[in-house]
């Protein structure tokens, strides 16, 4: 309970607020052209509350979590012109994570099903899935990609 007002307002800023301003500035286009496909990314943070090792873990869950209420009452108010959906991942080894993986990555990787951390391909192949008209009946959803991660 440490984390300032500014600290706070910062994370949401930052991943929250930046996906609600992509939306509104994409969104008119996609309308105009009759259609359109929105992959917000949440984090699994968003159903577990965080992680011991993260910073402001409650203000990131938080906000990891208002995406997800973004997403859903975004797929009610644009369908049936935009689909909407949010994805999930759990840890994925990036530049900006590397210093957790490094250390942590085969302590990390031991609490997933699928025994390895995820990659940023692991991202991008949902995402690419969800940019195509496959799936046609999907909005408002959230796709957990974790490799089932059971052990936050």
């Amino acid at each position: 309970m440490e984390i300032s007002e500014g600290e706070w307002d910062r994370t949401l800023d930052i991943n929250l607020k930046s996906c609600f301003n992509w939306c509104r500035a994409v969104v008119p286009l996609m309308q105009e052209k009759g259609e359109g496909r929105i992959a917000n990314m949440s984090s699994l943070n968003a159903h577990t509350g965080g992680v011991t090792s993260a910073v402001s873990k409650f203000a990131y869950a938080a906000a990891k979590a208002g995406i997800l209420g973004l997403t859903r009452a975004l797929a009610k108010e644009l369908g049936p012109t935009v689909h909407i959906n949010a994805i999930c991942p759990g840890v994925i080894e990036t530049e900006l994570g590397n210093s957790l993986t490094r250390a942590r990555g085969a302590e990390l990787a031991e609490g997933i099903s699928l025994e390895r951390l995820g990659t940023p391909q692991d991202v991008a192949n949902v995402v690419a899935f969800l940019a195509t008209a496959e799936p046609s009946f999907m909005t408002g959803q959230n796709l957990v990609i974790d490799g089932f991660q059971w052990v936050v």
